[in-house]
């Protein structure tokens, strides 16, 4: 009889935390929708038609994008608070570590807010920065530690470097124009160019993950990322021309390299801009693995570690939070294992 009633008194429990790994991780692959959407919007589509639509047709793209863009920032801000309350509660992970992790989430998602509707003060920009990396470092420590998130916490710790390397970057680029400097802006063109090489690793792990992980599905999907991000890139070089999709490429990108940082390379911020919103949208397709592992993958791909970008920032934060979140559910982890283990009976 006492066994029965333990038994019964168990179960509500393992049914409320399978409900919530659920309910997050179906709400982590809306916000990566979103994010797909999003930035699709402002980096190829707005950009890309001012050079070859007409007023009405531009003006009516960018009231999409900027809605996509509020309505991500809107998801994004309730995902992390959710989140947040999901983390402190009383888990098998240490109590330091996500308490750490859901206070800068919060924090960071409360200074990033006013960002979307008004330009912050420079330090306070660069605090955003410093406190996204910082949360994003600690995020990608705990989800190393589990085997199911391994990689995804690679790539999450990538990116936060690369975004530290860039507000680095920023700094001795703009204090070598302003002193005329030529020896601090080669550091910092360097700087850039490392950060560049950096997310273009955190992609090729990304990318070696979901075609090892994600069955042939996963192949499929990233083959096929690479495949356009590669086929943007060519489309990009060549002389310039003022119609046709060549036309739409060539400004999107050309807005991409003038809106960012300088590298030594702008080929390569041109493969970049394409590969994050494809190969994110690889992650955001994929139904093999965890929602919630390659929700949180989608949203740091589409980051890019640009965390001085208020969106961006956004997108970092909420796939590093849920990264931790899928390394402590039991449930997430075996739902990565038995994906992982089905792929040699399915051969």
């Amino acid at each position: 009889m006492s066994d029965d009633s333990s038994h019964g008194a168990a179960r509500p429990t393992e049914g409320a935390a399978a409900s919530h790994a659920d309910t997050l991780g179906a709400a982590t692959r809306i916000l990566a929708w979103a994010g797909f959407g999003a930035v699709l919007f402002a980096n190829l589509v707005v950009t890309g038609l001012r050079s070859v639509a007409g007023q009405r047709t531009v003006e009516t793209c960018e009231r999409i994008g900027t809605t996509l863009s509020y309505l991500l920032a809107l998801l994004a801000a309730a995902f992390i608070f959710r989140s947040a309350y999901e983390l402190i509660k009383p888990q098998r992970m240490a109590v330091l570590p996500r308490f750490f992790v859901a206070g800068l989430a919060v924090i960071g998602c409360a200074l990033a807010s006013p960002a979307l509707g008004t330009r912050l003060p420079q330090p306070i920009a660069v605090g955003i920065v410093v406190l996204t990396c910082a949360m994003a470092l600690a995020s990608s420590f705990l989800a190393v530690r589990a085997l199911h998130t391994r990689a995804a916490g690679l790539v999450v710790g990538i990116l936060a470097i690369t975004g530290l390397l860039r507000i680095i970057a920023w700094y001795s680029i703009t204090r070598g124009v302003e002193d005329a400097n030529p020896s601090r802006y080669s550091v910092g063109l360097s700087l850039a160019t490392g950060a560049a090489i950096g997310e273009a690793l955190a992609y090729l792990v990304a990318a070696l993950w979901l075609a090892t992980r994600g069955g042939p599905s996963g192949k499929v999907l990233v083959n096929v990322a690479l495949a356009l991000a590669i086929f943007l890139t060519w489309t990009s070089g060549g002389a310039p021309t003022d119609t046709g999709f060549r036309s739409v490429v060539q400004t999107a990108m050309a807005e991409a390299v003038a809106s960012g940082l300088p590298t030594a390379s702008p080929t390569l911020t041109h493969f970049l801009v394409a590969a994050s919103i494809f190969l994110g949208g690889a992650f955001v397709a994929q139904r093999r693995q965890a929602p919630l592992v390659v929700g949180a993958l989608a949203l740091s791909i589409f980051s890019r570690g640009m965390l001085d970008v208020p969106l961006r920032s956004f997108m970092m934060i909420a796939g590093s939070i849920g990264l931790v979140l899928a390394a402590s559910d039991e449930r997430t982890m075996w739902t990565q294992l038995l994906a992982t283990r089905k792929e040699p009976a399915a051969n």
